[in-house]
């Protein structure tokens, strides 16, 4: 069998994503800083992960930063493999491979917020382009803006200011 294969046999990723990932950036929320979150994704061949705090984005940066390095050394690695092969004797065709963890799964970081308007009413919110994105970040801004140091003040009005009529701000035609 060819490295090459060995190598993608060893890389098995799960089409799963946690949509929803609380970093310690919500205060006494969320219980893991967002580079941990990256991490533990990749190690349990997670195909994405969102950090969604609730009424921010802060630690999506680092979780960014973090994404970026877990790519740089699945890079590194995967260049080691080809070059000098898999360390240590192959194991025999007929047994099966023993469980390791996934060192070659890059996990995608998905930007979100979790938006809890001041009637309770919670979303996740999952910008698809760099317009949602803007939209998102400028919500959470005159939430911000609003209310006292620390706290967030959105209402469902706040949707109708920043989207329109539509949330995910696509241009939609009514007849």
């Amino acid at each position: 069998m060819p490295l090459s294969d060995v190598i993608h046999l060893l890389k098995p990723q799960r089409p799963w994503a946690e949509l929803q990932a609380c970093s310690n950036f919500t205060f006494l929320t969320g219980g893991s800083h967002p580079e941990e979150y990256m991490d533990r994704a990749a190690l349990l061949g997670l195909s994405a992960v969102a950090i969604a705090d609730v009424n921010s984005v802060a630690g999506i940066v680092r979780a960014h930063t973090r994404s970026r390095e877990i790519a740089r050394l699945v890079a590194e690695r995967q260049t080691f493999d080809r070059g000098v092969g898999l360390i240590g004797p192959p194991a025999p065709l007929e047994c099966k491979p023993s469980p390791s963890a996934q060192i070659y799964n890059t996990p995608r970081l998905l930007p979100a917020a979790k938006i809890v308007l001041r009637d309770g009413f919670a979303a996740t919110l999952l910008p698809v382009n760099r317009s949602g994105w803007g939209r998102l970040c400028r919500l959470i801004s005159r939430g911000r803006l609003r209310a006292e140091k620390g706290t967030c003040d959105i209402g469902l009005d706040g949707f109708t200011g920043v989207w329109g009529r539509s949330i995910d701000g696509a241009a939609r035609a009514t007849n």
